[in-house]
Order: structure tokens, then C-alpha cells, then sequence
């Protein structure tokens, strides 16, 4: 599985300045684990990449146990979840909502990552992202995931989330060409042909990871921490002969900014 990756040059200009074609009205409330649907929005297509990194040696998933296990993320109500969570003391009190994005999908026939930007070009640093995320096909070794904070003025700094056909999970930042976060793992908690939900707590160097309200990954970089952009990432593996086409499909993507 290749799953890893560095993006190319051409491949995030694009992704940061490719115009937005999605929606952004304000999220619907949501079922835990909802029936895959067709969406309402279509994104543009702005770039495509067939580069990818070597993988790195394996890691263990939770870097810093201060986190909790278990959170809710279901009800819909973003100011609601954003409670919870304060009540937990995983985040602060403060912030406001900057992204709505009700629903989206990615599909691709061509090799490589396809990136999808959303949020109007909206940068953030320090928040709470959390989408809901399945699939209606995809090959073995593909993936559908997220990209955040993709920096304007350094184009090689960028994080990544996603999740593969064969449930695998990852997280990376990428910086200077240099995996300063790299995980893969097993998961059991992503629920095949469902909407799941995926939560992802980024504050200063820490980031973690929450899948249908379990904790799966938490990792500290040592690189730079920036704003930036977000986008839908959809990997479609060469490799997967019996399914050539990825068809990700998200709803319910909001962030929580934290950034003054």
C-alpha cells in the first residue's frame, strides 16, 4: 500500500488557488453511520498527482495520552459537539465556526491523489474539523481522506488525513518534502458503506484523530505549525485492477477556529 505522499509543486498551486465549486451552506443534521447518498454539490476538479513518498517505518498511533477515548460527535449541532468537547478538556472555550460545507464528493478514473478544494479559501491553524466520509467504490490500496492546513506561502507544508479500501487509517504532515508525521494503521472502527464520521483536533503541534467518537491517532509534529487551506483528497491506486474508479463521498464538513 502506498499511501503516504509528498505533493508535486503543480499539484498545490492548484489546490491553492483553483477556484471553489461547493456548496457552503450550513450542515444538516446527521445519523451515525447514514446510508451512502448521492450529494446535492459537485467540486471542480483542480489537480491531480501520481507522486507519493516512501512510507515510513511504522509508529505507534498515540503520541500524547491526554486525550480522551471516546467523544460524541453525532447530533448535528455544531456549537453543541464543540461543547462536548470543551466539557472534556480537549479544546478551549472560544473559537467560532469558519467552514460549512453540507455535502461533497470526489471521483476519479486517473491514477494518483486528486485534490478537491473547499472552504472559499478559508485558512485556519487551530481547530476542530469534523466531516462524515464513505465511499461507493473504490479499488484495494485506494483511499478517501482530507487535507488541511495546506499553507499559502509554503507550498510543500500540508497535512493529511485518509483512509483506505482495505481500512487502513493515516495522518501525515508533510514539510519540505519530509514526512514530519507519518502514520498508517489498522482500524476497526470505520463502518463499510456508511457515512462515518471523522473528527480531527488540530491545536498548535499536536493533532488527533477521532473516528465515529474513538480515538485512533494522536501525533505531535516537530515541523513548523501554519494556517492553511483545506481540500478533499481522493487516492486512486494504479496498482487496483478490479475497481479503476474512486468515488469518495462527504457531508456535514465543518471547522471550529480557534485562531484569533
Amino acid at each position: 500500500m502506498r499511501f503516504f505522499r509528498m505533493f508535486s509543486t503543480a499539484a498545490l498551486l492548484c489546490i491553492l488557488f483553483a477556484m471553489l465549486a461547493v456548496s457552503s451552506s450550513t450542515p444538516a443534521s446527521a445519523v451515525a453511520a447514514a446510508a451512502i447518498r448521492k450529494p446535492t454539490s459537485k467540486p471542480t476538479q483542480v489537480a491531480t498527482d501520481d507522486s507519493a513518498s516512501t512510507p515510513a517505518a511504522a509508529s505507534s498511533a498515540i503520541d500524547d495520552d491526554s486525550f480522551p477515548t471516546q467523544i460524541d460527535p453525532t447530533g448535528g449541532n455544531v456549537k453543541l459537539i464543540v461543547k462536548r468537547l470543551v466539557a472534556l478538556k480537549i479544546v478551549p472555550t472560544g473559537g467560532k465556526q469558519l467552514i460549512a460545507v453540507s455535502d461533497s464528493f470526489g471521483t476519479t478514473s486517473d491514477p494518483g491523489y486528486t485534490y478537491l478544494r473547499i472552504g472559499q479559501g478559508t485558512q485556519i491553524q487551530d481547530m476542530v474539523l469534523q466531516f462524515e466520509m464513505g465511499w461507493q467504490q473504490m479499488g484495494v490500496g485506494s483511499a478517501c481522506g482530507m487535507v488541511f492546513r495546506a499553507v499559502n506561502s509554503k507550498l510543500d507544508n500540508y497535512w493529511s488525513f485518509g483512509i483506505t479500501q482495505d481500512h487502513q487509517i493515516s495522518l501525515a504532515h508533510i514539510e519540505n518534502k519530509t514526512n514530519t508525521v507519518a502514520y498508517t494503521g489498522p482500524t476497526d472502527n470505520f463502518v463499510k458503506n456508511k457515512f462515518n464520521y471523522v473528527t480531527i483536533i488540530a491545536l498548535n503541534d499536536k493533532v488527533a484523530v477521532y473516528l465515529n467518537g474513538a480515538l485512533e491517532i494522536v501525533k505531535v509534529t516537530t515541523g513548523t505549525v501554519d494556517a492553511g487551506v483545506f481540500a478533499l483528497d481522493v487516492y486512486n491506486d494504479e496498482n487496483a485492477t478490479d475497481v479503476t474508479t474512486t468515488d469518495c463521498r462527504y457531508q456535514n464538513i465543518w471547522a471550529w477556529s480557534y485562531d484569533s
